[in-house]
């Protein structure tokens, strides 16, 4: 694909999910951005009987079909909506506690969301934060979601750590401080978004998955979705440094707002100079006005010079190599490698 293919095929996709009637026909016969939700080895878990028990009984019998199916399971999407539907017909309670393996996480049913949580907690998660975390050091976790970084960190860092959690879909916000304060460690749960600048935004959240809900509606507004008004503010203004105890890692995951939460980072980062575990998502980032370029280029101006990629993020990079549609953990210039996966050997 040349560098001129990938911006077109964006700029029709766009077109097209403007077209009246297309976007519902689309969302219901065929693929949704949240459609990754539903296939394995994301939906794996729905095997598991230890935890399909759990569910709700129309729940469980959606895990049956799912787990009957040899590959990815037809029609799963369509049939998990009108469970959601049902459900919120019948004010059925939404909220469910799980136990991943004695880690309890809190989960909201109607968000189709849920279905990776079990997943990222039992499977990548912990390897990645292993490498960067020790206990009494602090993670910060901007774009939480459910949470399942933050609660993955929080057993790694203990009593004596530090879990900052920031998320601005009020209702999940919620779910992770009470996922957190099940954990024994020391947390702190704001419910904003992240910026450059103070005050409120306009955040959209598509109903495929409350995971794609940001601030441009050239990315997050342009399927079914609802729109919330939410705080925004510095992450300058969240961390105090000399608050933060060891060694901080941040996990920055917050749909094309990635450039304007950095640029309102500027203190923080030049104090505590954390490796950074990001999402490089090109859609995302057009969507905002910035493009992968311009991220490498304001992270060069703020000291980081390499990244860790490739689908283990183990292989390191020079930032001013090309940065793909993938997760990369950016480093700082002054921080060396080994003393940074030494702290979670």
């Amino acid at each position: 694909m040349t560098d001129t293919t990938a911006p077109r095929l964006r700029a029709l996709r766009r077109t097209l999910r403007r077209v009246p009637g297309l976007v519902w026909l689309t969302e219901f016969f065929w693929n949704t951005p949240g459609s990754w939700l539903y296939q394995r080895p994301t939906s794996a878990w729905l095997g598991d009987d230890a935890l399909v028990s759990q569910l709700p009984r129309a729940y469980r019998m959606f895990a049956r079909y799912c787990s009957a199916q040899r590959g990815n399971p037809v029609g799963a999407e369509s049939l998990l909506r009108f469970i959601i539907w049902v459900s919120r017909v019948a004010r059925a309670q939404s909220v469910l506690r799980l136990d991943l393996q004695g880690r309890p996480v809190f989960v909201d049913l109607s968000d189709p969301r849920f279905l990776a949580i079990p997943w990222e907690i039992r499977a990548g998660l912990p390897r990645i934060l292993k490498a960067f975390l020790r206990p009494g050091d602090t993670f910060v976790d901007v774009g939480a979601n459910h949470g399942s970084f933050a609660v993955t960190a929080a057993q790694l860092v203990g009593p004596d750590g530090l879990v900052v959690a920031i998320e601005p879909q009020a209702r999940l916000a919620d779910l992770v401080r009470r996922s957190l304060e099940l954990s024994g460690a020391r947390f702190a749960v704001h419910n904003v978004a992240c910026g450059d600048s103070t005050g409120t935004a306009r955040l959209y959240v598509p109903r495929a998955s409350s995971g794609l809900g940001g601030l441009h509606p050239a990315y997050s507004g342009l399927g079914r979705h609802h729109t919330v008004t939410v705080p925004l503010a510095r992450l300058d203004d969240l961390l105090q440094p000399d608050r933060l105890p060891g060694r901080v890692f941040v996990k920055l995951d917050v749909e094309g707002s990635e450039a304007r939460c950095l640029a309102g980072a500027r203190n923080f980062l030049a104090s505590v100079k954390p490796a950074i575990l990001m999402e490089i998502n090109p859609e995302a980032l057009e969507a905002a006005g910035s493009s992968p370029a311009a991220l490498a280029a304001l992270l060069g101006e703020m000291g980081y010079d390499r990244y860790l990629g490739g689908a283990d993020l183990d292989r390191e990079y020079p930032l001013n190599a090309p940065l793909a549609d993938s997760n990369i953990i950016a480093l700082h210039h002054s921080r060396e490698l080994g003393s940074l996966r030494a702290a979670g050997s």
